[in-house]
């Protein structure tokens, strides 16, 4: 009897070993699945959406294996831009994420809490992290200039 595998190969199911492309498609489908949750929670910490991500099974998920995006901002920095200090509460409380991680720019997320208007999450980010309103980014610009724009 005849199968395929995700790479479309035949092979006889009496094979005692699986082959290498067989294990590198497992493989994938599983880091695929890893991926999707990681997006899913980056665009909920956008949000401000405590309760999708108290739900979001994100166990075992540390800051270096949640990652960063195309410009070095953690999901502390996306949930920043949120204005809802609550989900900050629950990323760097609860789950231990760096509340002062610096991106590709040298920001912190006090930086774009700044840059965006969100108060709130300024404010929670500078009395629950070691942001400080005088951490400058890589061009010199510090959490006060961008707050004062």
């Amino acid at each position: 009897m005849m199968v395929k595998t995700c790479g479309e190969r035949k092979l006889s199911r009496s094979s005692k070993r699986l082959p290498l492309k067989h294990l590198f498609c497992t493989s994938t489908l599983l880091f695929s699945a890893l991926q999707e949750r990681v997006r899913k929670a980056f665009w909920l910490a956008r949000k401000g959406n405590v309760t999708g991500l108290t739900e979001l099974d994100l166990t075992g998920f540390s800051d270096s294996t949640l990652g960063t995006d195309a410009t070095g901002a953690t999901i502390v920095h996306h949930a920043a831009r949120s204005d809802s200090a609550e989900t900050l509460r629950l990323l760097v409380v609860e789950r231990g994420l760096p509340g002062s991680a610096r991106s590709v720019v040298g920001a912190t997320p006090a930086h774009d809490a700044a840059a965006t208007g969100c108060l709130l999450t300024l404010q929670w980010l500078l009395d629950h992290t070691d942001c400080t309103v005088s951490d400058e980014d890589h061009s010199g610009a510090t959490v006060a200039h961008l707050a004062a724009r």
